[in-house]
């Protein structure tokens, strides 16, 4: 099989990559290792679990005219100003959002020099920030209705357009001639798989890499990440209200969103999506876990004491990454 264009990875910034080449004309394949479509943009699986059809996790957006527009002409979806806008816990206060990059800057200002890539983290970190300075006031947004109709109306674009999809497909090894200007790509089955041109993000999963005949698998330096949402159905009449908060400074809780618009019935029920760190999970049971970020959540006053727990479902998903830097260094070598 030969392509234009193979993009490793399924998440919705690698359809959409492929719906543009696919207007260019280009012979575009998709390949992933994951069942469905959709990268981490994807609803809890209604198989078991006591929280069912709501999805994984919040994902907000800035104000970009230019993505407002292509989402609301192409893609057929509207997004609305969040209310109230998202905001930083740092320290026990509640600060803009737009600020959250400089929080981080200041985290890791000891940390910039004292690791592989840190000057470049430094100038990247640096950058943002002035960014969100320049951008201030501006309002961040979510989709009307779900983001999960996001990711549909992407895969509808696909498989309109013909484009082909491998899912469940693990891809061995990825060999790069520059000399001949082809890329070949090896599966499980040991089928190769050609192409001009390899896209590929930091979550693309293959096991080994080869330049020109050298193995340059070192480059990958695979980091393991576990990302746990815990979902909560809770009834609270005097529940605060809140869209999203990122929280730093605790051992716990990294963020808190609010996503009762896919649940709730009435004004009394609320369900909240609260990010918590792996290593907080270890040895613990779904029931133990609830009680302490309960106990978490009523010191961010944002539920009461009268609260009552309806439903409660945990959920993790592991996976591996490559930095922006070590996939630059590939870039840079071919």
């Amino acid at each position: 099989m030969n392509y234009n264009k193979i993009i490793i990875g399924s998440s919705p910034i690698c359809l959409l990559e492929a719906i543009y080449a696919s207007n260019c004309g280009i012979k575009t394949c998709i390949i992933d290792n994951a069942v469905d479509l959709g990268g981490a943009w994807k609803k809890l699986n209604t198989e078991n679990g006591t929280i069912k059809n709501v999805e994984i996790g919040c994902h907000i957006f800035e104000k970009d005219k230019e993505v407002f527009d292509f989402l609301k002409n192409k893609l057929h979806l509207e997004l609305q100003a969040m209310n109230p806008q998202p905001k930083v816990i740092y320290k026990n206060k509640f600060i803009p959002y737009n600020l959250k990059n400089f929080i981080v800057f200041v985290r890791n200002a000891k940390k910039y020099f004292s690791y592989k890539y840190g000057l470049k983290q430094f100038l990247y970190d640096t950058n943002i920030f002035l960014n969100e300075i320049k951008q201030f006031n501006l309002k961040y947004h979510i989709f009307s209705k779900e983001t999960i109709i996001f990711i549909e109306n992407l895969i509808s674009e696909v498989k309109r357009r013909e484009i082909d999809v491998f899912m469940s497909t693990n891809i061995k090894s990825v060999k790069i001639s520059t000399a001949n200007k082809v890329i070949e790509l090896i599966n499980e089955k040991e089928e190769t798989i050609k192409t001009d041109k390899l896209t590929i993000t930091y979550n693309s999963n293959f096991n080994s890499l080869f330049i020109d005949g050298k193995d340059r698998t070192d480059i990958l330096q695979r980091n393991e990440y576990e990302f746990c949402n815990l979902h909560i159905l809770i009834k609270d009449k005097q529940m605060k209200k809140i869209s999203y908060w990122r929280v730093f400074n605790n051992a716990m809780i990294h963020r808190v969103s609010n996503m009762s618009n896919q649940v709730s019935r009435n004004d009394d029920e609320h369900l909240i999506c609260i990010g918590v760190f792996s290593s907080f999970l270890k040895k613990k049971t779904e029931k133990e876990v609830t009680e302490n970020i309960l106990v978490e959540l009523k010191k961010m006053k944002l539920i009461t004491d009268q609260c009552k727990i309806l439903k409660t479902r945990l959920n993790s998903y592991k996976g591996r990454y490559t930095s922006y830097y070590d996939l630059k260094k590939i870039e840079t070598e071919t």
